[in-house]
C-alpha cells in the first residue's frame, strides 16, 4: 500500500497535480478502494487551496520559493504581501500561484 501511494504521489508531482491518472488508473494499480480513495483525497488537495491554514501557508511558501528560483531573485516582504493580497479568496493551486508571481515580477 505504501509503495502504491508513493507511486501515486510521484505521478501527481510529475503530472502537475491533476490526479487524472490516480482516478482513472487506480483500479489498474491495485484494485483496492483504499487506493482509489487516496487518489481522490490527493486530487482534491493538489489543485486549488488546501483545506487547513497550515497547508495553505506551506503551499504559499513553496510557490514563492519556486517562483523566486524561476525569476533568479528573492521577493521582498512588500512583494510577497502583494502576492498574498492578490491570491486571497481565489482558490488558486500551487502552479497557478507560481505563474502569477512570475507574471507579476518577471519583467
Amino acid at each position: 500500500m505504501a509503495a502504491a501511494l508513493a507511486l501515486l504521489f510521484a505521478f501527481l508531482i510529475g503530472s502537475g497535480g491533476t490526479g487524472l491518472f490516480a482516478l482513472a488508473g487506480g483500479g489498474a494499480l491495485g484494485g483496492g478502494s483504499a487506493l482509489a480513495a487516496a487518489g481522490t483525497i490527493v486530487q482534491m488537495s493538489s489543485s486549488g487551496t488546501p483545506g487547513s491554514n497550515q497547508a495553505q501557508n506551506k503551499q504559499f511558501r513553496d510557490a514563492v520559493r519556486e517562483a523566486e528560483r524561476q525569476l533568479g531573485k528573492k521577493l521582498d516582504k512588500d512583494q510577497i504581501r502583494q502576492v498574498h493580497d492578490e491570491i486571497t479568496g481565489q482558490n488558486m493551486g500551487y502552479h497557478e500561484i507560481v505563474e502569477l508571481i512570475v507574471g507579476m515580477f518577471g519583467g
